[in-house]
């Protein structure tokens, strides 16, 4: 009987657990391939890393406590980079939705490239193209991306701070 309740409590132990903790993933030459963090069993950071060292994937939570003691997620963020180290794109989203806080990205040597795209006046999205650095389009859109007829309708909404020190390390290491 109290092998049985041994084994028992061993089985339900082994399947009950939700991770916990910071894990990590080798590769074949003992360089570190990825690291996870959980927090009750849910992922709330990844990254990703090239068999340089170099950083290739970054996906976090952004989890907020409120004052009543629940928890919940109020951004997601998505990083890539080139494996010459020179970041690829951003995306910070707000999650279970379709609404982007802002998105960027840039081609191999490091100029802007695509459409980059940021939340104004909490109103709508201001939308800038860029090909192979060069500005080639800029308008708005609501958050059904119908865009505005207006021309210059966020000429005085600047890009997020968080985008604009990503640029200035990007900036960096071009240098």
């Amino acid at each position: 009987m109290i092998r049985i309740l041994f084994i028992f409590v061993v089985l339900f132990g082994l399947f009950s657990c939700e991770k916990d903790g910071v894990y990590k993933e080798h590769y074949d030459n003992g360089k570190v391939k990825s690291i996870s963090i959980y927090k009750k069993g849910m992922r709330i950071h990844q990254k990703d890393f090239y068999q340089n060292g170099n950083t290739k994937h970054i996906e976090s939570y952004l989890i907020i406590k409120e004052a009543d003691g629940n928890k919940h997620l109020t951004r997601f963020e998505t990083k890539d980079w080139y494996s010459n180290g020179l970041m690829r794109r951003v995306i910070i989203q707000k999650p279970n939705t379709d609404i982007t806080i802002y998105s960027a990205s840039w081609d191999t040597r490091g100029r802007k490239n695509g459409e980059w795209k940021w939340i104004c006046n909490k109103k709508y999205y201001a939308i800038e193209k860029y090909k192979k650095g060069m500005l080639s389009d800029s308008f708005s859109t609501d958050f059904k991306n119908k865009r505005h007829l207006e021309k210059g309708l966020f000429t005085n909404c600047e890009k997020p701070k968080a985008l604009k020190k990503i640029c200035l390390l990007q900036e960096e290491k071009l240098k």
